[in-house]
């Protein structure tokens, strides 16, 4: 129980590198969430916010790569491709302690967005060293 009240409280005071109008909507889908009734409302809410932030990391990843050359574009791909097989297994190994409970999807978005808005963070963190420096 302590752990989904810690996920919960990570969840909600989430705030990344998002633009004003996407900071909108991330305000707006966090709002859902805190408003959220019934567990199933809170699924739904947090789904949205995977989503929200799965599109952030699309984002990200498409500056980033527009920079690469050939060679670093590759090597970016692969690691693409593996952080996100990591990402996977994570979500479902913590969502695995609440197999068959209704707050299952609930553990699985959180940790989808905790590691994911992580990742925007710091692929955002690396294209400002890298990019904006230059």
């Amino acid at each position: 129980m302590i752990k989904l009240l810690l996920y919960l409280t990570i969840l909600v005071s989430i705030v990344g590198p998002a633009q004003a109008a996407d900071r909108n909507e991330l305000k707006k889908l966090q709002a859902a969430l805190d408003s959220a009734q019934t567990q199933a409302d809170m699924n739904l809410a947090s789904g949205a916010l995977a989503d929200y932030w799965d599109k952030e990391l699309l984002k990200s990843e498409r500056k980033i790569e527009k920079k690469l050359d050939s060679e670093a574009l590759a090597l970016f791909r692969k690691a693409k491709q593996a952080w996100r097989k990591y990402r996977s297994a994570q979500v479902t190994f913590d969502g695995d302690f609440y197999r068959g409970g209704s707050i299952q999807p609930l553990i699985r978005n959180t940790t989808f967005v905790l590691l994911t808005e992580r990742r925007v963070n710091d692929l955002e963190q690396l294209y400002k060293e890298q990019y904006k420096q230059k």
